[in-house]
């Protein structure tokens, strides 16, 4: 019996020390790339990385802002995500239409703008998440600056732009590494109040 409480007690202070945030999400690099879960965000002439891949980038990407969102009960203003892995979408609210949040490449698609958009609300509804955080906790700073589909790199006062039209392939990227790392920021915070909180109803 003293086995059995022993060990139920190792696995409460494992459960406290796991985050489900953290286990499910991987946010890192991969040289130039931001990676979620080891897929990569971005492509680069030198390494043209395949849309199957980035499409899944983004539908992780999409499912942990979702999932951050919820966890905060914040509701986006004029967008709503919609998880839905490599076809995930965004839905603009007041024209009941959606945004698709994955690419095929080639031609016909450079010209259309509706991954474009669908990347600036994004970072919108990131934004939004921002500063919804920021009610609460006034010490919170992403690393980088997000404003009108562009993030800016304080270091160097450079902005890039998250579109992929007339854009370099290198801006692109760099610009969705910087998203990334201002999403891993926010999955930290939100980590780590999920874990205090946790830890204070087991506590209790």
């Amino acid at each position: 019996l003293e086995c059995q409480l022993h060990y139920a007690q190792a696995q409460l202070d494992k459960l406290k020390k796991t985050n489900v945030f953290n286990a499910t999400f991987h946010i890192w690099h991969s040289g130039h790339f931001g990676t979620i879960n080891n897929f990569r965000l971005g492509r680069l002439p030198s390494a043209p990385v395949d849309w199957s891949e980035i499409n899944a980038a983004w539908g992780q990407t999409a499912l942990l802002l979702t999932a951050l969102a919820r966890k905060m009960n914040l509701t986006f203003q004029r967008f709503r995500l919609v998880p839905y892995g490599n076809h995930s979408y965004i839905e603009v609210l007041a024209e009941h239409r959606a945004l698709p949040l994955y690419g095929s490449g080639g031609f016909r698609f450079l010209w259309d703008t509706k991954f474009d958009a669908a990347m600036v609300a994004f970072l919108d509804c990131l934004q939004q998440f921002k500063e919804e955080v920021e009610k609460g906790d006034s010490g919170f700073c992403l690393p980088y600056k997000m404003e009108r589909g562009k993030i800016e790199d304080s270091a160097t006062g450079n902005s890039y732009s998250i579109k992929i039209q007339f854009n370099s392939e290198e801006q692109w990227t760099k610009a969705l590494k910087f998203l990334l790392t201002n999403l891993k920021w926010g999955l930290a915070w939100v980590s780590s109040q999920f874990t205090k909180d946790n830890t204070d109803s087991l506590n209790r």
